[in-house]
């Protein structure tokens, strides 16, 4: 079992979009919990700016995908009409991305990184939500209908990169990562973290509590997780859902 440990937590989507309900009421429930553990929880939150985060994220996301998808059409003979439309926009916009503009997303992953080790110097674990709302239906999570043929015109003419410069592109953040806005923080900086299933809504959905350690500190992960998993099981849970 871990030591008696000290918790930050914080339920404000660091890319200023709406969190359900739910998953505040999921990360209170087990701020409590972890209360109960002989845990010190404490409402705070890294000085990290979380929109210019998302933003570098999304770069690099699109630059990346830019490459895969070229590669996937070099090694396959695939072309534009073999992925959907959103693939292609994707790849469009990350083809657009200068090299300096990308190694300068690095280097922001880097103070990211020394942020986190600074407040990781008050706190032995950081806690969010997993997602700002239970799991979207399938299909709801999709391209506006209305947005579709002006993507396909700026494509057609090669433009497409147009729609995501300025305030496009905090635009197209929020909406891309709406509902996940509190993972890209252990991914683009390399902590390790986990997602504890802890909550169930009225309806009988989950949703995690996200837990981030400091570099190299999985065998806190782990050794909370397996405390919290005896004080509160969730197997039962899961053996409940009606399929």
């Amino acid at each position: 079992m871990p030591k008696k440990l000290t918790i930050a937590f914080n339920t404000q989507s660091p890319i200023g979009t709406k969190v359900s309900k739910d998953a505040i009421q999921a990360v209170q429930q087990t701020a409590k919990l972890l209360e109960s553990l002989g845990h010190i929880v404490v409402e705070d939150r890294p000085q990290i700016n979380g929109l210019e985060l998302a933003k570098n994220f999304i770069t690099t996301w699109f630059s990346q995908f830019s490459y895969m998808q070229a590669q996937i059409k070099h090694m396959s003979g695939a072309t534009d009409e073999d992925f959907e439309l959103d693939s292609n926009a994707l790849a469009a916009f990350g083809a657009k991305t200068t090299a300096t503009d990308y190694i300068h997303t690095l280097e922001n992953w880097g103070m990211y990184s020394t942020q986190m080790n600074i407040f990781f110097e008050k706190y032995d674990l950081y806690l969010t939500p997993t997602t700002a709302s239970v799991a979207p239906k399938n299909g709801e999570v999709a391209m506006p209908s209305w947005q579709k043929p002006i993507l396909k015109g700026f494509l057609k003419v090669g433009k497409a990169h147009y729609l995501a410069q300025g305030k496009l592109v905090e635009k197209m953040v929020q909406e891309n990562l709406s509902w996940v806005p509190f993972t890209q923080l252990a991914n683009v900086t390399g902590l390790p973290a986990m997602s504890v299933p802890l909550y169930w809504n009225k309806n009988g959905l989950p949703l995690g509590s996200q837990f981030i350690a400091p570099f190299g500190r999985e065998d806190r992960l782990l050794q909370l997780a397996a405390q919290l998993e005896q004080a509160q099981p969730w197997m039962p849970q899961y053996k409940n859902i009606q399929l």
